[in-house]
């Protein structure tokens, strides 16, 4: 299978570009969004994700799998010029659902985006590394 990057400036995201996301996601395709907008400087993953990624899911009241890449700090430093021999390890999460949230009447809809990307960011943060055995 072939991957196709999408690019989106988060200061100006362009129509097209969020048009294209809700089609994939409408088609039933995955999207790989990254909800902190930037790499690590760390590893450490922060609190709160960018409220663009809870307008595309609340929007599209898609369920979100979340994932968590160990290593892609060391390997990818930001500010490197290139790949370092570092193993980098995707640990997949669970399932989450956003229904609660996009329907509380009590939420403003900038209050549904920022709940939902924190969600996000809440079941990232929970992922932890195991080794090759499973422990």
């Amino acid at each position: 299978p072939r991957i196709q990057a999408i690019p989106i400036d988060q200061k100006k995201p362009e129509l097209s570009t969020l048009r294209t996301v809700f089609t994939l996601l409408k088609e039933k395709e995955k999207v790989v969004i990254f909800p902190e907008g930037e790499r690590s400087w760390d590893g450490e993953i922060t609190e709160t994700g960018q409220p663009g990624v809870g307008m595309i899911v609340t929007k599209s009241r898609a369920p979100v799998l979340a994932m968590r890449i160990f290593g892609a700090e060391k390997a990818l430093p930001r500010g490197a010029k290139g790949l370092k021999p570092h193993p980098v390890t995707v640990a997949v999460g669970e399932l989450l659902t956003f229904d609660d949230l996009i329907d509380d009447p009590e939420l403003s809809t900038k209050q549904t985006y920022q709940a939902v990307a924190d969600r996000i960011m809440k079941g990232i943060r929970e992922i932890e590394l195991r080794d090759s055995r499973g422990e």
